[in-house]
């Protein structure tokens, strides 16, 4: 039998690929079990070389973080109920989680089939193209994650490309010491090339420090870094965390002090840190002190900054160095001039935006990324009507065709003033344009439907979508939605002239739709959750998480917890929220101070103020989780069934947990307790305990609001008023005066004299600060202010 050569060039392949896998090396992986295993751990096969010497160690600490990723109240170990109802349910639930955790793999009849699922099985190429498929994606695939915790990554060598892709994906998962082990690993000579491929990709990320630690492998071989070095460590510093900005400053001041002239893109990093420290006289004297060149051009150093704080959010600062630049009679080019549009449109600066649109016109045709710009910096602003119009001058006058992002703009518009009757005709336009929906489109409409509640329209986008094949799988929990081909209608304004006039009832207008092709992401199920809650149809978001698979899979967020804990409220059902909160914990995700919140709120919703009470205390055992709110929320629970003792002794216990932990272990806790306050006042004033009140008030925070503390006298006047206690209320209106609304303080004055009258003491009242409170309350009398 003769063999093709298409034929022999695969049977060759095969045989390497079954002899590469024979090869393997079955030692443990030395990357296995990133998250039980601290980086300094002797399991790691590779050590980080006690011979580099090691320039972060001087860097100042970062501040502690009060996240609450390690922290569950159900159980680190096996989650559990919290509380512990009598019945079978949790034993049956925990019997079956059991019985899963024994089974191996192959037993799971449930477990989705992969092909190479084991990592012995898995040879390079495929665990080159996992790595390749997870570079466009923020996050990290659970497929991918399994195979870095389970491939033997140091125990081979990787190219240039293969090292960055690695050194992502442990960026991604938040693996920072990790990704630095390989490098240490992979890189044992002076590569400048590869060392600046890995810091240019931390720079993309904003991660600092693996961008410092390539600074400190190119030390320990004695090699200087070049432009693109530094370059992309101040980048990843001024991209980082607040405490790396100073670092992205001192990186640009050792570059220049080393004879490493910088370039555009530096000056652009460095004007970004001073944009975050929110320092525009630094960036003015920074730009003022470049010594600008044929290599480092203004325009060149003015449009690196400009794009880079644009695409960093410092919409601010992008627009006043655009200004600056246009001042001096430069036109910047489309692209800069396309970035300021987009700050312009982010700050709703509609003056700016205006006067950057005819530079614009006045140099180039203005594109389609121009008026995309435009319409949504109308739409955040809520001008629907000039939306519209710039909608219909970019395709009569300039004969521009929109695109999916125009229409999405104009959606935009629609959803943020409020004119959602308009959604339906910016629906026809874009059917007519046969422009398709994509991820944005369906987002923006769940959120108009978010503004009114609309259950019946977000479900009948929702199922327009999705293409029939997905349907049974994506489609709204509810069963009964509304077929794609049926009609429906909406509003269309009419347009006439150079004016946009809308038309505020509704013209039938019919059109086909059609379905379409949206890949649900975590989005899109928030968005609906959202809806379902705006309509108050808790059971629907429970029912949406627990009968939808797509859901369970893509849509594992704190957001969504929280909608889950919150609808639980409104159902009142505290078993369903600890179920809820137990299979979000299991399956790893971290539970946020706000969510124990909500969960206080399920069981006061539930009238079981006991378990709240318990939940409470082991908030408190925990540093960043009792906060101001989780205090009043109980508080409010007292003060509404009239067990003002207890509201009291809230307030004692609030102040005992503030005592005994410092700003930085829980910050929460110092937000202002003005309600706290105020709740324990009422109920101290409800049983007519004068003393207690009085102490209260003599308690509150100096940082107080002026307009927390009238209210507080009022009550407190009110109380000198039942006990007869002139003298109190004389001097403590007294060292308010002057401070209180004109009408506020009427009325109080008019109490205190009636206070002081009845006890017949307006001799040894006058006395009290002089009489201030009394004569500048006169001034029918010639005296006052």
């Amino acid at each position: 039998m003769h063999l093709t050569a298409t034929q022999v060039r695969r049977a060759l392949r095969q045989a390497v690929g079954r002899a590469a896998r024979r090869h393997v090396s079955p030692a443990p992986c030395a990357l296995r079990g990133f998250t039980t295993v601290t980086p300094s751990s002797s399991a790691h096969a590779i050590s980080a070389g006690n011979d580099l010497d090691h320039a972060g160690a001087e860097r100042p600490e970062r501040k502690a973080s009060t996240s609450s990723k390690g922290f569950n109240l159900l159980g680190a170990a096996a989650p559990r109920p919290l509380f512990e109802r009598g019945n079978g349910a949790s034993a049956a639930a925990a019997s079956e989680s059991d019985d899963k955790a024994s089974r191996t793999p192959h037993q799971d009849p449930h477990r989705r089939k992969f092909p190479g699922k084991w990592w012995k099985q898995m040879d390079r190429a495929s665990f080159r193209k996992l790595l390749s498929n997870g570079m466009n994606s923020s996050t990290v695939s659970s497929v991918l994650r399994k195979y870095m915790d389970e491939y033997p990554i140091l125990d081979n060598h990787w190219t240039d490309q293969e090292l960055v892709m690695i050194v992502s994906t442990l960026i991604k998962m938040n693996r920072n010491e990790i990704a630095l082990e390989v490098l240490r690993n992979q890189i044992q000579d002076a590569n400048r090339e590869r060392l600046n491929r890995v810091a240019a990709m931390s720079a993309r990320l904003g991660n600092a420090q693996v961008a410092l630690g390539v600074l400190d492998i190119a030390k320990h071989f004695n090699l200087a870094p070049d432009v693109v070095t530094y370059t992309s460590a101040i980048h990843a510093c001024a991209r980082g965390g607040y405490n790396d900005l100073p670092m992205a400053l001192n990186l640009l001041n050792e570059m220049i002090t080393s004879g490493v002239q910088p370039n555009a893109r530096t000056y652009g990093a460095a004007v970004l840190a001073y944009a975050r420290l929110q320092s525009w006289e630094e960036i003015e004297e920074l730009i003022n002190s470049i010594m600008y060149t044929e290599e480092t051009r203004k325009v060149d150093v003015f449009a690196s900054a400009i794009i880079t704080c644009s695409r960093n959010r410092q919409y601010e600062y992008a627009a006043r160095l655009f200004d600056v630049l246009v001042e001096d009679g430069v036109y910047p080019g489309d692209n800069v001039c396309n970035s300021a549009l987009s700050a312009c449109g982010r700050t709703s600066d509609l003056k700016r935006l205006r006067r950057i649109f005819n530079i614009v016109e006045q140099h180039a045709k203005p594109t389609i990324y121009t008026f995309n710009c435009m319409i949504s910096a109308f739409g955040n602003a809520g001008k629907m009507d000039d939306a519209l119009q710039v909608f219909k001058s970019m395709q009569e006058e300039h004969n521009v065709a929109p695109d999916v992002v125009t229409f999405n703009a104009l959606l935009l518009s629609a959803v943020r003033s409020r004119r959602t009757h308009l959604i339906p005709f910016i629906l026809s336009l874009m059917s007519d344009a046969g422009a398709k929906w994509d991820q944005y489109t369906l987002n923006m409409l769940l959120e108009g439907c978010a503004l009114t509640g609309d259950v019946e329209r977000a479900e009948r986008y929702w199922a327009q979508a999705n293409p029939p094949k997905m349907a049974s799988s994506n489609q709204s929990p509810r069963e009964v939605v509304q077929s794609p081909d049926e009609e429906v209608q909406h509003d269309q304004p009419e347009m006439e002239g150079q004016d946009v006039h809308l038309e505020e009832e509704a013209q039938d207008v019919q059109s086909e739709v059609e379905v379409q092709n949206v890949y649900l992401d975590r989005t899109h199920f928030e968005t609906l959750m959202s809806v379902y809650f705006a309509a108050k149809d808790y059971a629907a978001v429970v029912s949406l998480w627990q009968d939808n698979y797509t859901c369970r899979r893509r849509a594992k967020s704190a957001k969504t917890l929280n909608f889950l804990i919150c609808a639980c409220e409104g159902l009142k059902d505290d078993e369903k929220a600890i179920t809820l909160l137990a299979e979000f914990v299991e399956r790893g995700q971290p539970v946020s101070a706000v969510t124990h919140n909500h969960m206080l709120a399920v069981f006061l919703a539930a009238d079981k103020y006991s378990d709240a009470f318990e939940y409470l205390q082991k908030m408190r055992e925990v540093d960043g989780q009792a906060s101001t709110f989780s205090f009043t929320l109980l508080m409010k629970y007292l003060l509404k069934h009239q067990r003002y003792t207890e509201v009291v002794s809230m307030l004692d216990l609030y102040l005992g947990t503030v005592k005994s932990l410092s700003w930085w272990q829980n910050p929460l806790l110092h937000y202002p307790p003005d309600a706290i306050y105020v709740l324990a006042t009422h109920a101290a004033a409800a049983m007519h305990d004068h003393e207690t009140v009085l102490g209260i008030y003599d308690e509150l925070p100096a940082t107080m609001s002026t307009a927390v503390k009238e209210e507080l006298l009022a009550q407190v006047i009110a109380s000198c008023d039942r006990e007869d206690d002139w003298r109190a209320a004389v001097t403590l209106f007294d060292e308010m005066t002057g401070q209180l609304e004109e009408d506020s303080n009427l009325e109080l004055y008019k109490q205190v004299v009636k206070i002081v009258a009845r006890a017949g003491e307006f001799d040894r009242a006058l006395d009290v600060g002089g009489g201030k409170w009394y004569r500048r309350n006169r001034p029918d009398q010639g005296w006052g202010n």
